[in-house]
């Protein structure tokens, strides 16, 4: 009786596990073609891309996307890992978008559907990165075609940011580049990729402009979008820290962001290139810990991330103390007039799709020093009660306030998810 017991027990405890892995639903892309960054082996004698193993370890670390499959076998791998993948094949990727043949297009990708329509591991099929604003209108018919044969299935086509040369968008404004994109793109969702930690300590001071552009074009369309961050040195990249990971994600999400990418996963064979989450021998650096954090903690908020929608984002203080970048800061309409201790904050205010509830995102900019939210309320505005949701495995919410719990002190490059209650 007593095994019977214990047995009934380990399954019950195996199934909460297995409910809990599954709400790893926030995406988290690890941006890159599988298989072609090096050769690592997991398992012996079993190719890297096609070990379960390999795409275990990617889910550990909080990605839900592992990147860029072009083998069944790298799909199979991921599938039972529990990961998805987009398709990466080349009759339909990487075209020359300008004098596209649609026609023959069609053709290749029916043809490519046929083989993954009734795969729901592949969520999509990967197009371009970095189109220039030339191949913009094929771009966006192929996105329809796509979508039009396979409407469960996602093009994924990732954007410059607005810190590329101006030649990548002319004739176009930035913005008109982006929202071009959006109005012919069928898919849900778009998005940029955007690197801006140097080794000297300097932030780009593009940081939070692009996320400014995305968010308003979003709610202007209807969209979602997703950020690509950097996790590998190179150039004059500087190693990435927690803290840069942490402000760069949370940052994003306090904009709007449904969706984050990191590029990449994988060590690189160019000389230069370091520091990824994995290095050339498999091996786990820093950065995979500090990756892990960091997704994880995203992972931890997604049932409430994915239904919030976003009403305003504002700063307090500067920017990032090591970037001159011009931020905005709130407007009459805020539900925070000033913080108390002033320093270095970003706000992102939401209301829940489904319950109306207000949230808010909260993010130290500080990089080096933790700090204490001491928001200034407008007036009628403060909510009865603000609670914190911890970033933990299941996140139960507790009250924000100094005393006992220290919740509203936070550290360098921190966020968190702030509910708040207001009385009917």
């Amino acid at each position: 009786m007593k095994r019977l017991f214990l047995m009934i027990l380990c399954l019950a405890l195996a199934a909460q596990f297995l409910r809990a892995d599954e709400a790893l639903l926030f995406p988290i892309l690890g941006w890159g073609v599988m298989g072609n960054a090096h050769h690592i082996e997991k398992t012996p004698g079993l190719p890297y891309d096609h070990d379960p193993e390999l795409y275990r370890e990617m889910k550990d670390c909080g990605f839900s996307i592992a990147g860029f499959a072009h083998r069944a076998e790298q799909v199979a791998a991921a599938k039972e890992a529990g990961v998805k993948v987009f398709w990466y094949d080349d009759p339909i990727c990487n075209q020359d978008w300008a004098n596209l043949d649609l026609e023959r297009f069609r053709n290749d990708f029916i043809r490519i559907n046929e083989q993954w329509k009734d795969e729901p591991t592949v969520c999509g099929y990967y197009l371009q990165d970095e189109p220039r604003a030339a191949a913009l209108d094929n771009l966006a018919k192929a996105c329809q075609i796509v979508r039009e044969v396979a409407p469960d299935k996602d093009p994924y086509v990732n954007l410059f940011s607005s810190s590329t040369q101006l030649y990548n968008y002319a004739p176009l404004t930035y913005e008109a580049y982006v929202e071009k994109v959006m109005e012919g793109n069928p898919a849900p969702n778009t998005g940029y990729d955007q690197y801006v930690f140097y080794e000297d300590n300097h932030v780009r001071e593009t940081l939070f402009g692009c996320c400014e552009v995305f968010r308003k074009l979003s709610l202007k369309h209807n969209k979602s979008w997703w950020y690509c961050g950097l996790s590998i040195a190179h150039r004059n990249y500087a190693v990435p820290t927690y803290e840069q990971l942490s402000l760069a994600a949370w940052s994003a999400i306090a904009y709007g962001a449904k969706g984050l990418a990191w590029f990449t996963y994988f060590d690189s064979n160019r000389t230069g290139w370091h520091s990824a989450p994995l290095n050339a021998y498999g091996d786990r650096t820093p950065t995979w810990y500090h990756l892990k954090q960091v997704n994880r903690a995203v992972q931890s908020q997604a049932s409430v991330l994915l239904k919030l929608r976003n009403d305003r984002t504002y700063h307090f203080g500067s920017t990032v103390p090591e970037s001159s970048e011009r931020v905005n800061g709130p407007d009459e309409d805020s539900l925070i007039s000033g913080v108390l201790n002033g320093t270095h904050w970003l706000v992102g205010e939401f209301t829940h799709e489904e319950t109306g509830d207000r949230y808010l995102v909260v993010v130290n900019k500080d990089m080096t020093h933790a700090n204490e939210f001491i928001p200034v309320w407008r007036e009628g505005k403060k909510p009865a009660k603000v609670l914190v949701r911890l970033n933990q495995l299941n996140p139960s919410e507790i009250p924000f306030n100094r005393t006992p719990n220290d919740t509203n002190i936070f550290e360098p490059g921190g966020a968190a998810v702030l509910h708040l209650i207001y009385e009917k």
